[in-house]
């Protein structure tokens, strides 16, 4: 049962997962250019940061959805994530 209600979730982790990834991506490219002299060793370091700090952003909220959803689908949370990030709603 818990697996079908995490399949229900699993649109609005993806787009909250987007919400997270694109600026990110935007702001490691945007300094990767500033640091273009780096060697590659220490950009793939910098990606590896900017990867653990989306993670650990998104944690709070994904383990929320995931621990609600041991109930039944938590309509009322998935309803304020929505709203709070922007995302598009489920048909």
């Amino acid at each position: 049962m818990v697996d079908s209600h995490y399949r229900d979730l699993k649109p609005t982790i993806r787009q909250l997962q987007q919400v997270y990834r694109q600026p990110k991506e935007q702001e490691l490219a945007r300094l990767l250019k500033r640091v273009s002299h780096l060697d590659a060793g220490a950009q793939d370091e910098i990606r590896r940061a900017f990867d653990r700090l989306t993670n650990k952003l998104m944690h709070r909220p994904l383990a929320s959805l995931l621990s609600e959803s041991e109930h039944g689908v938590p309509e009322g949370l998935v309803q304020a994530v929505t709203q709070l990030f922007h995302l598009h709603s489920s048909p």
